[in-house]
């Protein structure tokens, strides 16, 4: 039994937004994204975030319909490469267009034909004891580019 309410506010109903989720575990052993000569291989990244754990979740939100989720990565390296790689991530445009497609394919395989035209996302890497963890936050961008801002 549920105590009275001693103001009698009138509650409203929670949202029901119904949240999807996707999941895939890691498919194969982790492989650093760096030639023999220690330079940065996109391809190698590529590789990399298709072999790993990755999970994907959101939905659209109750009213305007605009779609916000999160995406996650789980990159099982060795500490030195994965600092290597999340300084990498903020200094090389390539990394950036890596996870910038892998960030539009993980959303897809979630959302399927209802995939916004825009996403808009902000990235953040955060080193781990089993190597790097990268975080993606994820919004439907069609009315901030209505405004004009970039993505």
């Amino acid at each position: 039994m549920t105590r009275p309410d001693p103001h009698q506010v009138t509650r409203r109903p929670q949202a029901s937004a119904r949240p999807a989720v996707a999941y895939r575990q890691a498919r194969a052993a982790a492989r650093a994204p760096f030639t023999a000569d220690g330079r940065f291989d996109p391809a190698l990244f590529y590789e990399l975030l298709d072999t790993c754990t990755v999970a994907v979740e959101g939905a659209p939100a109750p009213g305007d319909g605009r779609f916000y989720g999160s995406a996650v990565w789980a990159l099982p390296l060795p500490a030195e490469d994965a600092r290597r790689l999340a300084a990498c991530i903020d200094t090389d445009p390539r990394a950036r267009r890596v996870l910038d497609d892998q960030v539009h394919r993980e959303a897809a395989r979630l959302l399927g034909a209802d995939l916004p035209p825009h996403l808009s996302f902000h990235l953040s890497a955060q080193l781990t004891a089993d190597g790097l963890q990268l975080t993606v936050d994820l919004e439907d961008a069609a009315d901030l580019r209505r405004l004009g801002h970039p993505r």
